[in-house]
């Protein structure tokens, strides 16, 4: 697959390693892309350490095919371009394969059978995930770029994801907000909880009730 990127003005100056460390592109990726030479500037190849301008165009020769088997199911694209695809994940399927034996029907899979369905090699790449009992949007990546700098964004919060649930019982307040830390289930290893390990992960949620019941 060849990735092409046009040079914002922002970029001017850098050289081309540091525009792929704006973009939080990881180091292996990065050692990857040098050693094998798969980057040409104005369809010249070049070193990582060259120097970039503003509308200069980048391009990453990256050789690619799809990374899951191909489900016999299709689903439901609600938004597509070049770089993303966003999908609406049904309820009662996970989001990959979570190594148990026929578990072939994930929603990778079935964006696998997409991809093949319209002949584009391509890594299947999702950017979150949600759990296997909610519906919702999902978003995938269509090249390393858009995943290295939207995974950056999630992680920092920068992109923000709403949810709507029904919940059981009466919320005393119309909004607020939750700040619990989740850490990994002590007992079930795939599994996540309310934790107060020293390794458990900051998860903030604002809420607000829509409507009473």
């Amino acid at each position: 697959m060849l990735v092409k990127l046009e040079v914002n003005k922002r970029f001017e100056g850098l050289t081309i390693k540091e525009l792929l460390k704006e973009y939080h592109v990881g180091k292996g990726k990065i050692e990857e892309i040098r050693v094998n030479k798969l980057v040409q500037l104005n369809s010249n190849q070049v070193s990582l350490e060259t120097k970039i301008k503003e509308n200069d165009i980048l391009s990453f020769n990256m050789e690619e095919k799809l990374n899951f088997k191909p489900s016999n199911k299709s689903i439901e694209v609600v938004y597509e371009d070049e770089q993303i695809l966003l999908v609406n994940k049904p309820s009662g399927i996970l989001i990959h394969p979570d190594g148990n034996d026929g578990d072939e029907d994930t929603l990778v899979n079935r964006v696998a059978r997409y991809y093949l369905d319209n002949h584009l090699s391509l890594e299947v790449r999702y950017a979150h995930r949600i759990d296997e009992e909610t519906s919702g949007l999902v978003l995938f990546c269509k090249d390393f770029l858009t995943h290295s700098m939207l995974n950056y964004q999630i992680e920092e919060h920068i992109v923000i994801r709403e949810y709507r649930a029904l919940v059981h019982g009466s919320v005393s307040k119309n909004n607020g907000v939750l700040d619990f830390p989740i850490g990994r289930d002590r007992h079930i290893s795939n599994k996540f909880r309310v934790s107060d390990s020293q390794k458990a992960k900051n998860a903030l949620t604002n809420y607000q009730v829509i409507k009473r019941l």
